[in-house]
């Protein structure tokens, strides 16, 4: 005599939430610093450091994902790029 098994029902899970989230493209250091020059280099005029100037972009909210080190680079980079 074999036994023949009843599917069971699958197991309800709770739905989870989701969450709608826009995506775009990550924009880079020379991007953000290509895009903040002229403000930078008004405010070095002005005779700010540019560790000051890092330092506010940030705290501002003006640059994001951006530390120091890269923005030392990078703006010398660019800068050097900007007036050839």
């Amino acid at each position: 005599m074999s036994t023949v098994l009843s599917p069971q029902p699958p197991m309800e899970e709770p739905s989870p939430q989701i969450i709608e989230l826009t995506f775009s493209e990550p924009v880079t250091a020379s991007t953000q610093i290509r895009q903040l020059l002229p403000t930078i280099e008004h405010y070095r005029r002005e005779g700010r450091s540019v560790r000051a100037i890092h330092s506010a972009l940030v705290a501002n909210g003006h640059l994001s994902g951006c530390r120091w080190r890269t923005f030392e680079k990078t703006y010398y980079r660019v800068r050097k790029s900007a007036s050839v």
